[in-house]
């Protein structure tokens, strides 16, 4: 726990690269998590290698998948000035939820879900291949609903004792 908390700590102070370069992280960077950052205006930044979308006034976000634990570079670099740093993304034990007594098809869906889901799947890749430099992230995020939180980020699934693929978003149970 104490770690932890140095690693917190850590993550929430400002890095000064030098006098005019400068990173700031808050966040837990563990799988499934989002670090805030800031750096000075007009730097770019990359996470292993890849471009991060960084505002006019040097804010980004970075966010880590499930499967994400391990080292990450964190490069940040304006004109001839380059300052790379290791993020360490925590391993994260996810639950495991077991759906027993569902409907047959909601286990294996039927060819007509089958398109449906391959459709919405291609929407969401497309969505996510879409980017922006505003940093609409400063104003926090809103819940889409109020209810009960009925299944997490990250959960693997049981459905009827068959093993699925984990689950990639937060559900709401609401009317």
């Amino acid at each position: 726990m104490i770690r932890l908390l140095a690693l917190l700590s850590l993550c929430m102070m400002p890095l000064p690269l030098s006098a005019d370069l400068m990173v700031e992280l808050q966040g837990t960077p563990a799988e499934g998590g989002l670090l805030v950052g800031r750096t000075s205006p007009g730097a770019v930044v990359m996470l292993d290698g890849k471009a991060v979308p960084t505002s006019a006034d040097g804010d980004f976000l970075l966010g880590f998948g499930r499967d994400d634990a391990g080292s990450r570079t964190l490069t940040v670099s304006r004109g001839s000035e380059k300052h790379s740093r290791q993020i360490a993304v925590a391993d994260r034990d996810f639950q495991i939820e077991r759906i027993n007594g569902l409907p047959g098809r909601k286990v294996t869906p039927d060819p007509e879900a089958l398109e449906r889901i391959r459709r919405e799947k291609a929407e969401i890749t497309a969505a996510k291949q879409t980017s922006t430099a505003q940093a609409y992230f400063l104003s926090g995020f809103q819940w889409p609903a109020t209810g009960r939180i009925s299944g997490v980020y990250g959960s693997q699934r049981v459905l009827n004792g068959k093993p699925r693929r984990p689950h990639f978003g937060t559900d709401i149970a609401a009317p």
